[in-house]
């Protein structure tokens, strides 16, 4: 199934493991995002398919903290569009 879809994952991660994470995801069929600033998080978080987050050693939690939020509220956004369609094809 990623294979097919090559899903957008944004990782906010430390420098130590942000190479091996986005190895990682490029080897099960994923496209990795690394990005931390905070002002990018509302943009990103349209456009992700899924959001990594490695608490380790980040030093600046403001993004963690906003992608999250913004996640969340996203995925609710793709819950209720995708039931929407399926309600509109019955």
């Amino acid at each position: 199934m990623l294979r097919e879809r090559t899903p957008l994952v944004h990782h906010i991660t430390n420098e130590v493991v942000m190479n091996q994470s986005a190895n990682i995801t490029l080897a099960v069929g994923g496209s990795p995002l690394m990005a931390m600033a905070p002002e990018e998080m509302e943009d990103i978080s349209k456009i992700c398919s899924a959001l990594l987050v490695n608490f380790g050693t980040v030093g600046d939690t403001r993004a963690m903290f906003k992608a999250g939020e913004l996640w969340s509220l996203q995925e609710g956004r793709r819950k209720a569009n995708s039931k929407n369609r399926h309600l509109r094809k019955s």
